[in-house]
């Protein structure tokens, strides 16, 4: 199973609690809940990880190359847009 934050940009692939968790950045309180779960939880990592592998079953590498140039090309805009570095 994977936990992500959302701000991450592989926070697009993950549905929470579907194929994978998703907490704030910055929220230690949350990932710790969520890495609690994750440990006691066995029938949620079977799902997460029956999810994971179907979304990851779904990408090919000429998506994921899609995808990539699209994530770059928004933060381009968005740093001519506002002048500043965003990564997220």
């Amino acid at each position: 199973p994977v936990l992500v934050t959302r701000e991450s940009g592989i926070s697009r692939f993950i549905r929470d609690e579907e194929n994978g968790l998703l907490v704030s950045y910055g929220d230690a309180a949350a990932l710790a809940t969520r890495i609690e779960r994750l440990h006691s939880d066995a029938p949620l990592r079977c799902t997460l990880g029956r999810g994971a592998r179907e979304t990851a079953s779904s990408l090919t590498w000429d998506r994921i190359t899609d995808l990539f140039l699209l994530e770059i090309e928004g933060m381009l805009e968005r740093k001519n847009r506002t002048g500043t570095r965003e990564l997220a």
